[in-house]
């Protein structure tokens, strides 16, 4: 789902918290960035324990079982499993890696690019409540750290097969991709349309990330890379291993919308780079180190709010009202069997 117009979008370089603002001007406290801080803290605590006591249980490995998936199949797996991987790695290299060997501060971007890679630790949130979602065992992969979440409901978390270089790479590209479309849209209606109204200028950007979203997961469900196993009737299009969930493009559309906003509420900070839940955090006395730290949890908590709130809540209240799939193939094990 990359786009060729990415290389022309705005540039991503944000000027980096910690330089020298000119006279005694700072930027605005933000009313919410504590609050947002001290929510990305929490976090990042609840994960560091799940993914702790998930570590010292002992991770193995999900078996993809005795049904025939190979040739074409296996070959266009293994190449957009890599091929994303790569994707992390460059990404990451370009956006965080660089700036830092070079001394200079984060961007907006390397710290949501750091964001979205930690998005992974939520993903298993489809199966908060029910066994609804599943990767292709073929991965490499890891069983799910999801059962170590607190207040997990859902069945045997441990067969959620988590895809290790699929997913990280698929996290990181494809959100900061969505967010870098949206921009990319949003600055061209500011030339073409500087009448429209802010909600109009949105919703165009919404409905760019709803089809990229769509397309990306229709494309991921035909090539068998992940599938649904519990389907509510009334909000999938077709049954079965290639049943899609059309509400789902909606509700990530939403989450990916809000990530726009985000990126652009930095790009109209006055020159700061900072974006709304970040404003404020200059005022602090401490090294750029610590700056930028408390940066990322902001940006984190926020993202991980949004995230939960807009997309799991309502995917599972859909999904807890669905019924298993009963005739998946053993490469996506789900808790009642398959065929």
């Amino acid at each position: 789902m990359c786009d060729t117009n990415v290389a022309h979008m705005v540039s991503s370089e944000q000027r980096a918290v910690g330089t020298a603002t000119g006279g005694n001007q700072r930027p605005v406290a933000g009313r919410w960035t504590g609050a947002f801080i001290a929510l990305g803290a929490v976090f990042a605590l609840v994960a560091l324990v799940a993914i702790a006591r998930w570590g010292l249980q002992g991770p193995h490995s999900v078996n993809p079982g005795p049904d025939e998936f190979g040739g074409v199949k296996l070959v266009i797996l293994r190449v957009l499993e890599w091929g994303q991987f790569a994707a992390f790695l460059v990404l990451v290299g370009w956006f965080v890696v660089k700036p830092l060997v070079e001394r200079r501060g984060l961007g907006f971007d390397g710290l949501f690019i750091l964001v979205s890679f930690a998005m992974n630790i939520w993903d298993p949130l489809d199966n908060y409540f029910v066994f609804a979602f599943q990767y292709n065992a073929h991965f490499l992969n890891v069983g799910s750290w999801g059962g170590f979440i607190p207040g997990w409901q859902g069945p045997h978390p441990e067969l959620w097969a988590v895809p290790l270089g699929f997913i990280f790479g698929c996290y990181t590209w494809s959100w900061y991709a969505a967010v870098r479309l949206g921009s990319f849209i949003y600055h061209r209606l500011v030339v073409a349309r500087p009448a429209w109204a802010q909600w109009q200028r949105y919703g165009l950007v919404y409905l760019a990330v709803v089809v990229q979203s769509a397309i990306s997961e229709i494309i991921f469900i035909r090539l068998e890379h992940w599938t649904y196993p519990t389907q509510n009737s009334f909000f999938v299009i077709g049954h079965g291993q290639y049943g899609w969930p059309w509400f789902n493009c909606i509700i990530y559309g939403m989450t990916w919308m809000v990530m726009v906003w985000l990126r652009e509420s930095a790009n109209q900070d006055n020159g700061q780079g900072l974006s709304f839940v970040e404003r404020g955090i200059d005022r602090y006395q401490i090294g750029s180190l610590q700056k930028t730290t408390l940066r990322f949890l902001a940006i984190f908590g926020f993202v991980s709010a949004v995230y939960i709130l807009i997309y799991f809540v309502p995917f599972n209240l859909i999904m807890m009202n669905g019924t298993p799939v009963t005739d998946l193939p053993s490469y996506f094990p789900v808790p009642w069997g398959g065929r």
